[in-house]
């Protein structure tokens, strides 16, 4: 562009901002062009309005500085106006270079006004050459910026008078960091009675030595620090240290377990700690306070990761910082909820520009099931979870290009997003492509050595969320295959046979709401065979569940098949259950209410086994229950045992003296 035409531009944008008929954006104007229209709105003979002024240097952070400069750059170097009034600046230095540097460096580019109105000064130094560094620098910078309230310094040789005079120049430094700094000496830390964040990093380093100095700054609110603070046996932490703190990290820091319990415990104002990488990342003992402990890492930095890695040529970067989310994700709690929002736009993106490859896509499908499951949808509306599966959907269906199969682990993965009822709840197209697509991998995998788990936890969750109305339609010999299957198979893990079971449960829903139960013969005699070998399951789990299934079958067979399956040999079996745990004995006695009201003597008739059943009945429920004074008054009136009507009676008096003056009200009404 002419200088002409570029001049004009600089004066009419001016001109613009200061009759506010111009609106900025951050980005509507490149660094060359804002510098220029700053220094312009600057000149005193405009007389830009101040508000217009304080606006466009807050649009364009002209108040905080990042200056990066080498040592053998001239003094013709600029990256800001010389009017800039500045209130926060950070000098980078690439080269090694000494204090004496340092300070011509800042009277360059900080003028009068500016060394009124800084408050933050930050040194980065790439090498440190200790010969190079003349005494007292530090001093001369204190009294070049009177109003400095945070000063951080990385790499920086800090000696004892340089931190002596800083100290007795800038008393009411509230914020001060030392990070990576060779030789440090903090003698006098504690004139720093106004400090409220203090950070010290460096390897190799102790906190003993100055320990009761720092322990001592009566507003420090904020600690930051690897120096052992919680590690040394000798270390005494006394309940009136550190009066004021709030906030403390640790990061990879050595911890004693006792010395840092103690700590918590006698410090309430304590609000946050951050454990990531400490001896305490997985120790819970002492979690009982009000403290909130950080045991992983931010998610905001993988995404931002991801945004950047996101190229095929950089796969395996991007892979390990998806397996990083993994384990962020196990604590969601500690993320925040705009960042768990953004996870899966950025991972799907991520998949999309690194051509989808299956290894990538199993770690991002696992990462949104940890995002999702245990009530974490709501967070997501329902187009965004719509979104997710669709993708999911559309990935689960394709093909392992190396072996022309669906690929097992990715539609295992997906099937545990599609297990999410809120998921798949109302939504008829989902519904019909999750059984669709369980048909196909149940056809695949039945003819392999994997049992297909995630599968059946899909088939079962579609059938039970979605009305009858709605169901995919599923083919009779698919139900029959898993039926079959469920039949024949020999169940190592019971966590396999207890999702076989519910699905076997959840099919017979379906068959019975369907009205055709009684026309399935193979079906039946298939499910009969499974539930006559029950007794050798041993998990309490499985147990209750095979119980929910015979009552079902008990409501809608036929009496002849009911008499089959209640032969004597399998009803004996049934009684072992009333030794179980609770949630086994309600479901045994559940199916024994529904067998005696039948009134089949098959099952009423035994005497013996009426006193096992009500015993049980008499262990396990409570009179202060509606629902178990409806089943002690049928007992009652089913029963005809001595002894056993007196315990009955007593149990219906017990709660007749709670409920009768309620009874009394209703009937009066």
């Amino acid at each position: 562009m002419p200088d002409t035409l570029y001049n004009l531009c600089i004066e009419k944008y001016s001109n613009s901002l200061c009759e506010g008929q111009l609106h900025l954006k951050r980005n509507d104007l490149d660094n060359k062009l804002g510098v220029a229209v700053y220094e312009n709105l600057a000149q005193p003979k405009r007389n830009t309005p101040p508000e217009v002024f304080e606006n466009f240097v807050r649009i364009y952070n002209f108040d905080r500085l990042k200056w990066n400069v080498r040592n053998n750059e001239e003094e013709s170097y600029r990256t800001a106006p010389s009017t800039q009034i500045l209130k926060e600046l950070q000098l980078c230095t690439q080269d090694c270079i000494d204090g004496e540097k340092i300070e011509t460096l800042l009277q360059k580019m900080v003028n009068e006004t500016s060394r009124q109105t800084m408050t933050k000064l930050e040194i980065r130094c790439r090498v440190v050459d200790l010969a190079l560094f003349k005494r007292g620098w530090m001093k001369s910078i204190a009294q070049f910026l009177p109003n400095l309230q945070f000063l951080s310094l990385y790499k920086v040789q800090l000696g004892k008078t340089e931190f002596a005079g800083l100290c007795k120049s800038l008393p009411t430094l509230r914020g001060f960091e030392l990070r990576e700094c060779r030789d440090w000496n903090i003698d006098g830390i504690s004139l720093l009675s106004h400090l409220e964040h203090l950070c010290l990093r460096r390897k190799q380093f102790t906190l003993s030595e100055y320990y009761e100095e720092i322990s001592q700054l009566p507003k420090l609110k904020s600690l930051d620090t690897n120096v052992g603070l919680f590690y040394q046996s000798d270390l005494s932490v006394r309940k009136e240290a550190f009066p004021a703190l709030e906030q403390l990290d640790i990061y990879c820091s050595r911890v004693d377990i006792s010395c840092f319990k103690n700590f918590v415990e006698t410090h309430p104002k304590l609000k946050h700690v951050n454990l990531i990488y400490t001896d305490l990342s997985e120790h819970a003992d002492f979690k009982n306070s009000n403290t909130k402990f950080l045991t992983t890492g931010s998610l905001k930095s993988c995404l931002a990761s991801l945004e950047f890695n996101g190229k095929p040529e950089r796969f395996p970067k991007i892979y390990e910082i998806i397996r990083q989310m993994q384990i962020y994700l196990d604590n969601y709690e500690q993320q925040s909820e705009d960042i768990l929002r953004k996870c899966p736009e950025v991972m799907i993106r991520t998949c999309k520009k690194v051509n989808l490859q299956f290894q990538l896509l199993i770690s991002t499908v696992r990462c949104l099931w940890l995002l999702l499951k245990d009530g974490r949808s709501e967070i997501f509306t329902f187009e965004e979870k719509q979104r997710f599966l669709k993708f999911l959907l559309h990935e689960s269906n394709k093909k392992d290009p190396k072996n022309g199969k669906l690929c097992f682990k990715m539609v295992e993965e997906a099937f545990k997003v599609f297990s999410i009822p809120e998921l798949i709840k109302n939504s008829r197209e989902n519904v019909d492509s999750i059984l669709k697509l369980a048909e196909q991998f149940w056809a695949q995998s039945i003819r392999g050595n994997r049992f297909p788990l995630n599968c059946l936890m899909a088939v079962s969750t579609c059938l039970e969320v979605v009305t009858p109305d709605k169901r995919g339609k599923l083919k009779y010999e698919f139900t029959t295959s898993i039926i079959r299957y469920a039949k024949q198979a020999v169940f190592d893990n019971d966590e396999v046979h207890l999702e076989l079971l519910q699905a076997v449960r959840v099919l017979l829903v379906f068959e019975i709401t369907e009205d055709n139960w009684n026309d399935k013969k193979l079906l039946k005699e298939s499910l009969f065979g499974l539930l006559i070998d029950m007794d050798k399951y041993n998990n309490e789990v499985v147990q209750v569940q095979i119980l929910e299934v015979l009552e079902i079958c008990v409501q809608k067979v036929e009496r002849k098949h009911r008499l089959c399956l209640f032969r004597k040999s399998v009803f004996f079996k049934l009684a072992k259950f009333l030794q179980r745990n609770e949630q086994v004995q309600k479901a045994a006695v559940c199916l024994y209410v529904t067998l005696m009201k039948m009134d089949d003597f098959l099952i009423t008739g035994s005497e013996e086994l009426k006193i096992t059943i009500l015993n049980c009945i008499q262990g396990y429920y409570r009179p202060d229950d509606p629902d178990d004074l409806a089943i002690f008054k049928w007992v009652k009136s089913v029963f005809s045992i001595p002894g056993v009507v007196v315990w009955a009676n007593w149990v219906l008096e017990k709660f007749e003296e709670i409920e009768e003056p309620k009874a009394k009200i209703r009937r009066k009404e």
